[in-house]
C-alpha cells in the first residue's frame, strides 16, 4: 500500500503549502515491511506491533519535508486485503503536523480532509477508495 500526503488550499484544510514537517499513519493491520520515500527524512516504526509509522527529520530547524508519496507498506503473505486501511480514529498515531506550533491535521472528527488509497497490482485497473472524516469508506 503507498501512502500519499497533501497539504493543499482546499477549505477543509487549515493549512496550506507544499510541505510538512512530520506525518504519520497507523494501519489496521500489521505490516511487514515499509519503505521511506521522503528524501533527507527519517522514519521511525512501531516495532513489536508493526502497525504505525512516522516520517519527520530530527534537527535544530523545523523540517521543510515535501509532500507526495511517503512510504510503501507490504503486508504479509496471504493477507486478505480488504481488511487493511488507515486507522482514521487515532489522531496520535494518524496526523501531519504542517508546523509544530500548528495544531496538527487530524481525520477523527470535523469537517477535516480525506485520505484516498488507490490500490491494484495492476497498472492499468485499480481500486480508488476514499475516506472522509467520518470514518467511513465510499468505493
Amino acid at each position: 500500500m503507498r501512502v500519499f500526503a497533501s497539504v493543499g488550499t482546499s477549505p477543509a484544510l487549515e493549512h496550506e503549502g507544499s510541505f510538512f514537517s512530520s506525518a504519520s499513519v497507523k494501519f489496521t493491520r500489521a505490516f511487514e515491511s515499509v519503505v521511506n520515500h521522503v528524501p533527507d527524512s527519517q522514519m521511525y516504526a512501531a516495532s513489536l506491533e508493526k502497525t504505525f509509522v512516522g516520517i519527520t527529520k530530527i534537527g535544530a530547524t523545523t523540517p521543510r519535508l515535501p509532500t507526495g508519496l511517503l512510504v510503501t507498506a507490504t503486508f504479509p503473505a496471504g493477507t486478505d486485503m480488504s481488511t487493511v486501511a488507515i486507522d482514521y480514529t487515532s489522531e496520535q498515531r494518524t496526523n501531519i503536523e504542517v508546523e509544530p506550533d500548528r495544531r496538527a491535521i487530524t481525520f477523527s472528527s470535523g469537517n477535516g480532509p480525506a485520505f484516498l488509497v488507490l490500490s491494484g497490482s495492476s497498472e492499468t485497473e485499480k481500486e480508488l477508495r476514499v475516506f472522509a472524516a467520518d470514518r467511513k469508506s465510499v468505493v
